[in-house]
């Protein structure tokens, strides 16, 4: 609720029933156009200057391409492929592949790496769908995506490559402030929006300031739940739908809350403390059964016995020093990294075919046996816990 109302006050001046963002910036806006750098290599280069395929989206173009999510981030980068695994294992649509330039394993560590700043929060995964996290794509400074092998800079996760999620650092002599929000319908289902603001000021001007920021999102769902029947009991014939247990289910909620602070020690070495949090809730899955739907009408549904929720909380903590020494950069830091990510898929459906497959096989009569019968429900429970710890100490 506190997160809610943060995002409220500050969103709320540039809500509008369609569609609205606004910048401001202390010294003023420009029209010219800026200079694209990056830190690919670990040091800031201009883009154009980077030895390394390198694609870089600034906050501006992800708005104006109305870029919310990892899913049509990779869209827009040629050379990766990003795909939703929602109807194997967990089947709540959190399960994900990401690969670039097709170096990709369904088991073991990651060959993409997945960076928040300085920390790399890709997991691991042995047998079942990875269920990796990504943060929301806002008041981000920019999103790199570098093709090709990284594990000279980026470690053994990145041996494809590595998608690095930048965000904006106070400032100690300018204040500025962001704000979106949106409405969106989505055609046989329900309504969409976003709020979010950030806001920085120096604190102490030239020594101190700090950066603030929070957004809400919900994704509403298009895909009903319902119940359904077989015609004259025939178990293998198609179902036949019977009526509505959850509409649009497929929703889902993002909040996402940061707090940074920089500390300019001296002109040489300056401290940056940070923390981020996110959480998200799938309330559904995506996946529709073609039996009970009409695609061309707008009509998905499926007929899971049970939901497929999802709740996925994670936050990082990180301290950064810089330290300029003149003829190099000393860059320091520290952070930890937890995640609590835990699902529920419903097997209903694969126990009763099982079972039903097997007895009929040896009796040739369904519902002579004690095994699952119409109307029973199974569900399997799916976890994936990190508790991180980093500590990367750099000379440039």
């Amino acid at each position: 609720m506190l997160l809610c109302a943060f995002v409220a006050a500050l969103a709320g001046a540039v809500m509008t029933p369609a569609r609205a963002q606004a910048t401001q910036e202390a010294n003023g806006g420009s029209d010219t156009l800026q200079e694209v750098t990056v830190t690919a290599t670990r040091r800031v280069e201009r883009l154009q200057d980077v030895p390394i395929s390198v694609a870089a989206f600034s906050q501006e173009q992800l708005d104006a391409a109305g870029v919310r999510d990892i899913d049509a981030l990779t869209e827009l980068t040629p050379g990766v492929t990003f795909q939703r695994n929602g109807t194997a294992y967990n089947y709540n649509d959190e399960g994900s592949d990401i690969n670039i330039r097709g170096i990709d394993s369904s088991a073991g560590t990651s060959t993409t790496g997945v960076y928040i700043d300085e920390t790399p929060i890709q997991s691991r995964h042995i047998g079942f769908g990875n269920t990796m996290a990504f943060p929301e794509l806002f008041d981000e400074d920019r999103i790199e995506v570098l093709r090709g092998p990284q594990g000279t800079l980026f470690g053994a996760g990145s041996e494809g490559g590595t998608v690095r999620f930048i965000q904006p650092q106070p400032s100690l002599d300018q204040s500025s402030l962001y704000a979106l929000s949106e409405v969106g319908t989505t055609d046989n289902g329900a309504p969409s929006y976003e709020a979010g603001a950030a806001y920085g000021a120096p604190i102490i001007d030239g020594t101190l300031g700090f950066r603030v920021s929070a957004s809400d999102r919900y994704d509403g769902g298009y895909v009903d739940r319902v119940a359904y029947a077989y015609p004259n009991s025939q178990l293998l014939a198609d179902p036949t739908f019977t009526g509505t247990v959850d509409p649009n289910a497929n929703w889902q909620r993002t909040d996402t809350f940061r707090l940074a602070l920089r500390w300019a020690v001296n002109g040489d070495i300056t401290v940056t403390p940070s923390f981020f949090y996110q959480y998200l809730h799938l309330n559904d899955t995506g996946s529709y059964w073609a039996a009970l739907s009409n695609p061309s009408a707008s009509v998905f549904r499926e007929g899971d016995a049970l939901a497929n929720p999802s709740t996925d909380p994670f936050w990082l903590a990180a301290v950064r020093v810089d330290w300029n020494l003149g003829f190099a950069q000393l860059t320091s830091n520290s952070s930890y990294y937890w995640r609590d990510q835990h699902s529920i898929s419903d097997y209903t459906q694969y126990l009763r075919t099982s079972y039903f497959a097997f007895y009929n096989a040896s009796d040739g009569v369904p519902g002579t046996t004690p095994w699952p019968a119409p109307g029973d429900a199974g569900y399997a429970t799916f976890q994936d816990k990190q508790n991180n710890v980093y500590e990367e100490v750099r000379l440039a």
